[in-house]
């Protein structure tokens, strides 16, 4: 169960600090290339230990367009765009600034930020105790917070459902970067694998949706640092 909802109330309790630092961003993937890996450096930003659940979702927009309900499911079915008309309503009821993770910053977060043990999925390489995947979620997604967290707290960047992004596919390339975020014109990118596969790809696993319009995807809350 998990032991605090994730409501209006309790959202900034959530969102928890990512030290700024670099990374080794990419590797080896079967969907969508991720290489060569890169030297990346990302800026202190905060990120929320669970995707957004259905509870958060219908307390802002006062409906549920998932498929698997569930008030403690991660929310899907959602297209890029639904999640800014999402984010504009929250940001009103809140006074916030929330948004959608950068790629960079959704990989380094990931991964363990600066204390990154270095493992295959988000938090280390027992897939079973980390993940909801094919083989372990009975063909649907699952509740969030039931799984182990990785290094930072954070729960399940691996499976249940891929994850939109902020920006758009960007090229790795062998020259370092700063808080790196794709042209405008590319596809929007999507992280984290699903119930239904992928996971077994390791960390840097990624995808695309072509259209911002496209659904069957969740998402997750990020917040620049205050300087």
């Amino acid at each position: 169960m998990l032991p605090t909802p994730l409501t209006l109330a309790t959202l900034p309790q959530h969102m928890l600090l990512v030290e700024g630092g670099e990374f080794e961003m990419g590797g080896k993937t079967f969907l969508l290339n991720a290489e060569p890996v890169q030297r990346v450096g990302v800026s202190s930003f905060q990120l929320c230990r669970y995707p957004v659940t259905q509870l958060l979702w219908k307390e802002v927009m006062h409906r549920n367009p998932t498929y698997f309900c569930g008030a403690q499911r991660p929310v899907e079915m959602v297209s890029w765009l639904q999640c800014q008309e999402f984010l504009e309503q929250l940001n009103a009821l809140t006074g916030g600034k929330y948004r959608l993770p950068t790629e960079a910053e959704w990989e380094y977060a990931a991964r363990g930020g600066r204390y990154s043990r270095g493992g295959k999925y988000a938090g280390g390489n027992q897939l079973d105790e980390l993940a909801w995947h094919e083989s372990n979620c009975l063909s649907e997604t699952q509740p969030v917070g039931l799984k182990r967290p990785n290094e930072l707290g954070i729960f399940e960047m691996t499976g249940n459902v891929w994850e939109w992004c902020e920006d758009r596919l960007h090229n790795n390339s062998n020259e370092p970067q700063l808080d790196r975020i794709g042209p405008h014109q590319r596809p929007f990118l999507l992280r984290g694998a699903s119930y239904s596969g992928g996971t077994g790809y390791g960390i840097a696993v990624r995808d695309q949706a072509l259209t911002p319009s496209s659904r069957e995807i969740g998402f997750r809350l990020a917040l620049s640092s205050q300087p």
